[in-house]
């Protein structure tokens, strides 16, 4: 019992030199263990604890001296050879704990600010008191000053360090004795020892950090700033494939104001020379009434000229007057100009709106630029490589959606020329049918039918079709929907079977990478199979025969954190499903 009272004696002993460890960086740890004993009896061990304190003092930089008081009991059953010891001690030892290189370093308000591994050697002095089955002890000190060596004591492990500087270290440890009596036989091949996994729990005084304080303020606040950058380049992708969709009706709206802003020039124009007009009759009659007034009463023939004259003007004053409700008309242009001029300023706010997070985003890299140059910020060069790269490429990805932008007009307008050209065709087919329609059709004697085998036809057609579409997917820019020529060319293969085989089903699926919100995503992914149908149809296979879907982008068959697995995945899928 007077060693355990020892044991725990030595730590609070310790522990009242808490203020001055402070002076110097020191580390105290309470730690316990299991003991697997490594003796001269074979037999089974009894699994027992083994407890310690420690304390590390680091005057050489990551290289400290440490003191290990330690007790323990170690049982082992083996019939006639069963026994039972007692053992305590101390250690002296080197410790080498580096805080740079093979360590790892986090920021200072993170949870645990660092992971180092350790390795400790040393040697010490101890004692044990060890009896056997029938109560035969074996003292090593019965004079309380006797013992033995222990050499080597070594250990290796890993430790935790965290914010509010405790420690966690997970490690084991290996203890030979001088004495080879530990275990009662004294003829084995090497002396006792222990090996003993443990777990020890301690504080770290007067902790030195690896880098200045004052950079954690800065490297936190970077990571803070790029964590919301993801967040403001999302809504940016969001907001600019808004406008993309937008631009059509933009440009319609621009168009209108044009063409209203010609109307109201002209309208204008009118409505002052009629004005003018009106005017110039409006003093003509007056004169008129001024010179009828000076002829006698009586009628006279030059009265009559006048009265007609007057009579004329002033049917031509009313139908100028009529014609005058043009003005209206003018003002409701201006209404719909008005309108028209709302929605260019919203849309028109929201591209600035767009403007200024750019320049936020490019102020946030003059940011990371100026901190690359600051002090020295060796310990977080890792972390800020890595907050370089996603800077390029949020770049690369701004850039993607321009480029892409710009596809989407041209995409609008090869559509367009699509279209028009499809109508061609519709117009000349219809014209070829009605000539059909209007000759007379001859007489055919029927010939004797010849039993055809259209289901091994239709099987060997729809082989091909199988092996055609094997392992072929049509692939998109970012945002886009266009074909190239490559595309067309394998789907002109494809329409000329669905045309043979016109029971067979196709779904044209539809995906897209992770960038972007989900509903953008779907859209677009609907779009590029509805491109591919689209033209399929122009080919002649009948709408009946395409099932179009958009799966967006749950459906990835490549890592999405990459460009290339990002590229791999926004594509367009031929399934026969029928």
């Amino acid at each position: 019992m007077s060693k355990i009272r020892l044991s725990v004696l030595i730590p609070l002993l310790l522990l009242a030199f808490i203020p001055a460890m402070y002076a110097f960086e020191s580390t105290m740890s309470v730690e316990g263990g299991i003991n697997f004993p490594q003796d001269d009896v074979e037999g089974d061990n009894v699994l027992m604890g083994s407890w310690a304190a420690s304390w590390d003092l680091w005057c050489f930089g990551d290289l400290g001296i440490g003191i290990n008081p330690w007790f323990t009991n170690l049982k082992v059953k083996n019939g006639p050879n069963d026994y039972h010891s007692s053992l305590e001690g101390v250690n002296l030892y080197l410790k080498f704990k580096p805080t740079k290189g093979v360590a790892e370093n986090f920021p200072r308000d993170y949870t645990i600010n660092r992971v180092s591994p350790f390795i400790a050697l040393g040697a010490g002095w101890s004692t044990h008191n060890s009896e056997d089955e029938y109560g035969n002890i074996d003292d090593a000190s019965p004079d309380k000053i006797g013992g033995h060596l222990t050499f080597p004591y070594a250990s290796i492990g890993i430790s935790l360090l965290s914010k509010w500087n405790t420690t966690l270290d997970l490690g084991l440890k290996y203890t030979m004795f001088a004495s080879d009596k530990i275990d009662l036989v004294k003829d084995g091949d090497f002396n006792d020892a222990l090996l003993t996994p443990y777990i020890a729990v301690g504080m770290h005084f007067g902790r030195k950090e690896p880098l200045p304080k004052k950079i954690d303020p800065e490297i936190v606040k970077l990571r803070k700033d790029l964590n919301a950058t993801d967040l403001r380049l999302n809504e940016v992708i969001e907001q600019l494939n808004a406008v993309t969709l937008q631009l059509p009706e933009l440009q319609k709206l621009q168009m209108s104001i044009e063409q209203s802003e010609t109307n109201i020039a002209t309208l204008q124009t009118q409505y002052a020379q009629m004005n003018i007009k009106v005017t110039e009759l409006t003093n003509k009659v007056n004169n008129l009434e001024q010179r009828v007034a000076q002829v006698p009463t009586q009628k006279t023939p030059s009265a009559d000229i006048y009265a007609n004259e007057i009579k004329q003007i002033k049917d031509t004053q009313s139908a100028l007057a009529a014609n005058m409700a043009t003005k209206e008309d003018i003002a409701k242009l201006e209404q719909e100009k008005a309108e028209i001029a709302i929605t260019v300023n919203q849309i028109n706010n929201e591209l600035a709106e767009i403007t200024k997070k750019l320049e936020q985003l490019d102020a946030l890299t003059a940011q990371v630029n100026a901190i690359k140059g600051a002090a020295d910020v060796s310990a977080y060069s890792k972390e800020l490589a890595e907050l370089r790269n996603m800077l390029n490429n949020y770049e690369k990805e701004l850039a993607a959606i321009r480029t892409d932008t710009e596809n989407l007009h041209k995409a609008d307008n090869d559509l367009a020329a699509n279209i028009n050209d499809l109508r061609s065709r519709l117009l000349t087919l219809s014209d070829e049918l009605k000539k059909l329609s209007e000759k007379p059709k001859p007489i055919v004697t029927p010939e004797p039918q010849v039993q055809e085998k259209p289901q091994v036809i239709e099987k060997d057609y729809l082989t091909e079709l199988e092996e055609e579409l094997k392992g072929k997917m049509i692939h998109f820019a970012t945002n886009a929907t266009t074909l190239s020529e490559k595309d067309k060319l394998f789907l002109d293969k494809v329409a000329e079977y669905l045309i043979k085989l016109p029971e067979v089903k196709i779904e044209v699926q539809g995906h897209t990478d992770n960038t972007g919100s989900d509903k953008i995503n779907n859209t677009i992914s609907y779009n590029r199979a509805k491109s591919v149908a689209d033209y399929l149809i122009a080919k002649g296979v009948p709408e009946s025969q395409l099932i179009v879907k958009g799966y967006g982008s749950s459906k990835p068959i490549a890592s999405n954190k990459t460009a290339q697995g990002r590229a791999t995945n926004r594509r367009v899928q031929l399934v026969i499903v029928k």
